[in-house]
């Protein structure tokens, strides 16, 4: 052999490994994942029509589906969907709980931990906010005022309404990481200690409070006010913790009575 055929041997790149359809699916469903298309928490389009908006078959679909459940991006609950999980490990969440189990009075730091990031979330949400953003928040507000001044209001309706602001608050920011890692405080939060469970009913005037404070920070966020919107954010906590505290005196906590002092 010549050894100008050498160097042309030499010269000629190997054409790399061609990624399956399943692979592609799976960078697809991460990028999506990553860009924030799909937040922690929602529930991912039917089997079908992800299959056919990927232009894909649904058996690489399901393939790729499993997988990303492995990974632990994805969590595939029988009989109801899809859903996407938070990047921030449940190990995280499960020790946040454990804590709380034994010392319940981890809840109020665990409420200035979600008063910091919350605030910062509205901070950057004036900045970065959409015009969809906008009109998600102005529909949220009308359904939390709708749901807390409703005279036989269900619990976790109104539990759901308030945490699905706050998970709103979180998406605007438009950061993906931030958004997965507030929504796992968030998660905690709604386990310890339900909204529900707060009884702001004793407390005169606190319902008009709360969304008179959600309207403020919506406001803030639409005039581009970043301080003025982590600020209003900072003072609604505050005042959810001055609340709990009034109202709570025995209470249940991870099934167990506790006294928060």
């Amino acid at each position: 052999m010549s050894r100008n055929h050498l160097e042309t041997m030499k010269r000629i790149q190997p054409i790399g490994k061609i990624p399956s359809v399943t692979e592609k699916i799976l960078d697809r469903m991460v990028e999506l994942i990553s860009a924030g298309t799909f937040q922690p928490g929602e529930k991912l389009p039917s089997e079908k029509d992800l299959a056919r908006q990927l232009m894909v078959s649904r058996p690489s679909l399901r393939e790729a589906l499993m997988i990303l459940q492995a990974r632990g991006l994805l969590e595939i609950k029988p009989r109801s969907g899809t859903y996407v999980r938070s990047a921030t490990p449940q190990q995280f969440r499960d020790t946040l709980e454990h804590m709380l189990e034994f010392e319940p009075n981890k809840m109020w730091e665990l409420l200035e931990v979600r008063k910091f990031m919350d605030s910062a979330a509205a901070e950057l949400a004036a900045i970065r906010r959409t015009t969809e953003d906008l009109r998600e928040f102005k529909n949220l507000l009308n359904l939390v005022s709708s749901v807390m001044n409703k005279k036989s209001e269900k619990e976790i309706e109104v539990e759901r309404a308030y945490g699905r602001f706050f998970k709103h608050l979180a998406l605007s920011s438009h950061n993906t990481l931030f958004s997965h890692f507030i929504e796992s405080i968030a998660d905690v939060v709604r386990r310890a200690l339900p909204f529900a469970r707060i009884k702001f009913e004793s407390i005169p005037q606190s319902r008009e409070t709360i969304i008179d404070q959600l309207l403020q920070i919506v406001d803030a966020i639409e005039r581009q006010q970043p301080q003025q919107a982590r600020s209003l954010v900072i003072e609604h906590i505050e005042y959810v913790e001055k609340s709990l505290r009034r109202v709570m005196g025995n209470t249940v906590l991870n099934g167990k009575s506790y006294r928060f002092i």
